[in-house]
Parts: structure tokens; sequence; C-alpha cells
């Protein structure tokens, strides 16, 4: 008698009784198969280019193989500033069990810096992905002013933070007169 069941791992058990000639049934026999290939995880793009900047939003899209369980989750994880993983900030997740994508947002505790990586990982079996490969480039906001006048330099009481200057902003506060471009 033969008996199979995949376990949570992804792997196929089978088993066999045998009975011995007197009609007692002995130890049974198991064996256990790999069916999927080994499991692995790659980033495989964002929804955005980098630069990225502190507190926004993408979206990671990822690739698996292997098998991994009902309830898996796949966690996104940030690098520190020099692309190392000792220390991973978590900053998104999704409970999957094939290939898709995660919404993740830089934290606004992130350090500006050029080096950073992402990867995905999974729980169910535990297996940490590659990261994706590049260099990250993250900033920190900065504050840009109203340039009504075009004159390259800004209203000091228009102040607007973001990453990068919003069509219209300059960097600099110093205009006297932003109704004059000479001024």
């Amino acid at each position: 008698v033969y008996h199979a069941a995949f376990q949570t791992t992804g792997k196929l058990l089978v088993s066999s009784t045998s009975t011995k000639n007197n009609g007692n049934t002995s130890k049974p026999n198991l064996v256990m198969l790999n069916g999927y290939e080994a499991n692995a995880v790659t980033v495989t793009s964002f929804s955005e280019a980098a630069p990225y900047c502190v507190e926004q939003a993408l979206t990671v899209n990822y690739n698996v193989t292997g098998f991994y369980a009902s309830g898996n989750v796949f966690t996104a994880q940030l690098s520190d500033a020099s692309g190392s993983f000792a220390a991973p900030t978590t900053i998104g997740s999704t409970v999957a069990t094939t290939s898709g994508s995660i919404n993740i947002t830089i934290p606004l505790i992130t350090p500006a810096g050029n080096g950073y990586r992402i990867r995905v990982s999974s729980s169910l079996p535990p297996t940490v992905g590659a990261d994706n490969g590049t260099d990250i480039v993250i900033s920190a906001p900065n504050t840009y002013y109203i340039d009504a006048d075009n004159d390259g330099y800004g209203n000091p009481e228009t102040a607007q933070t973001a990453c990068f200057a919003p069509i219209g902003y300059v960097i600099d506060n110093t205009d006297c007169d932003d109704n004059d471009n000479t001024a």
C-alpha cells in the first residue's frame, strides 16, 4: 500500500507499508522527494526609477521559484546606506505563495545615501532573496520656495518640503519681490 502527501516544505512524502508472510504489518518505508525547484526570490523591478526620497511610496516587483506554503509572507527589506543587510529595515510585506509585488514606503528616518539595496525574503519556508543588484540613491527632502516671476529666487513666505523641486519652485528663498523678475 502506498500513501503520498505534500508537506508544508514543498516536499512529497511517499510511504509504503508491507506485510510479512504471517500477515503482520512491518514498519513503513518513507521517502521524501523534492517536487519543486530550489526556493529563490529575486527583485525584478520597481514602479518608479531611482533616486527615491524618504517617505516615498512605490512598488517592488519580485519573482519566485520553488514552493511557498499557505500563509507565507514575502517581506521587502532595505539595507543600510552601504548595502549591508546586517540589520535590514522592513519596508513592506504581502501574504502570497507566488511571484508578485509589494507596496513599500521608504521610512522617514532613512539617512540620505547612495548605496542602498532592496531584497525580498519569505517566511514559509524561510528564504533570503538576493538584493536588487544595483545601488539605490535615497534623498532627504529640501525646502523649496515658489518663484512666481521666474527669476531663480523664491518667495520666503511660500515654503514647500519635497525631495525634488516642484514645478515653479526653487531652493533659493531670497526674492525680495516675487512679482518683479528684476528685483
